[in-house]
């Protein structure tokens, strides 16, 4: 994938070329610190996604997106703003995302997953860091490499969210379905899902639970799984 990322702060271009040569280390991305800069670039490059800052001396990131999006009707879009007041004007141009300043990595990743024109490339590796496998056996992988938890119940407590696929589940439903019930286990159940935060966290990966007061859930856009998730009700014992 060839990105070209266009900011007037040298911080923001630091971290761009770092997060997407992390995102896709065998893509070319280039920098600009002008909306001007961007547009040559993308004339000689021939990228596939330019990222837009929007309040920029000189051209706007605005302006620079209506001259591209004629010239290159199939060029990706993606703006990258502190000022969220400007999305509608933004998703005028029909831009393919719109992130708010500060964005990390997994911002960028599901703006990419989700583009208006998907990149064709061979091999293309997926956007998705995080692979669970389902089917004899369960794993969590992230870059391929085996994810471990400090405790054996929190690869339980997230198989089970695995399975529920994104639907909120309650901290009675995780109390029945791990200890058949037991309140008085309330206290090891915060302990599980902050063991599970922070061993994301550890490897670069946060947001992919969404908790709220009594319950939580995973985001399924940060994961993929592989094998059928029918098998963890059977594989665990739990009584569903």
């Amino acid at each position: 994938m060839i990105t070209v990322t266009a900011d007037d702060n040298a911080a923001v271009l630091k971290i761009m070329r770092v997060l997407l040569g992390r995102i896709d280390p065998e893509g070319k991305h280039f920098t600009a610190d002008t909306a001007a800069k961007a547009i040559s670039l993308v004339e000689t490059e021939k990228p596939d996604v330019i990222f837009l800052d929007i309040e920029m001396p000189g051209i706007s990131g605005l302006e620079a997106a209506y001259r591209l999006s004629e010239r290159f009707p199939r060029l990706n879009i993606i703006f990258i703003t502190g000022h969220s007041e400007y999305a509608l004007e933004a998703h005028e141009v029909y831009c393919s995302g719109f992130l708010c300043k500060p964005v990390n990595e997994n911002d960028i990743r599901r703006a990419l997953a989700h583009l208006r024109f998907p990149v064709e490339t061979e091999n293309k590796p997926s956007s998705k860091r995080v692979t669970v496998r389902c089917g004899s056996s369960f794993g969590v992988f992230v870059d391929g490499k085996p994810l471990r938890f400090k405790r054996e119940k929190t690869a339980e407590m997230f198989a089970y969210l695995v399975w529920k696929n994104g639907v909120i589940c309650t901290n009675s439903e995780l109390l029945t379905a791990l200890w058949c019930g037991d309140i008085e286990k309330q206290g090891f159940l915060r302990q599980l899902v902050l063991d599970m935060k922070l061993t994301f966290e550890s490897v670069g990966i946060s947001g992919i639970a969404e908790k709220s007061r009594g319950s939580i859930r995973l985001d399924p856009d940060i994961y993929e799984a592989t094998g059928s998730t029918d098998t963890l009700p059977a594989m665990f014992g739990w009584d569903v």
